[in-house]
């Protein structure tokens, strides 16, 4: 997953969903020291990074701080949200803005009536 969404207003929402679903997140590509510290206190379950010992030695002396991202991360934090939240609006604008539940269970049933198990 891009991390830089997660920043955004509904990254929260969407780790805690995560979470009591029982769904591991992953991040890529984690290479700044900053973010590896931002991803550890967010409980991300593990990132992939282009320096696996670096990380290493960030979970080691991570502390549990607040972390304070970098003012050159802001502007691509902005971007990556924008685009997130305008394919977000023509997604639902092409498929339909609530979710037909019943429509879901119908095709998820099988050829005997049952729901499958994924």
């Amino acid at each position: 997953m891009v991390y830089k969404i997660m920043v955004g207003p509904f990254g929260n929402s969407f780790l805690n969903d995560a979470k009591k679903a029982g769904r591991a997140v992953f991040y890529w590509t984690v290479n700044d020291e900053e973010w590896m510290k931002w991803c550890i206190r967010k409980g991300i379950n593990g990132v992939i990074t282009d320096d696996p010992k670096k990380y290493l030695e960030v979970c080691e002396n991570y502390q549990g701080e607040k972390v304070w991202l970098p003012f050159k991360s802001w502007g691509g934090l902005i971007w990556m949200n924008t685009l997130a939240a305008v394919f977000s609006l023509l997604f639902r604008y092409r498929y339909g803005f609530k979710i037909d539940a019943a429509k879901i269970r119908k095709s998820l049933r099988g050829a005997n009536g049952a729901i499958a198990q994924a």
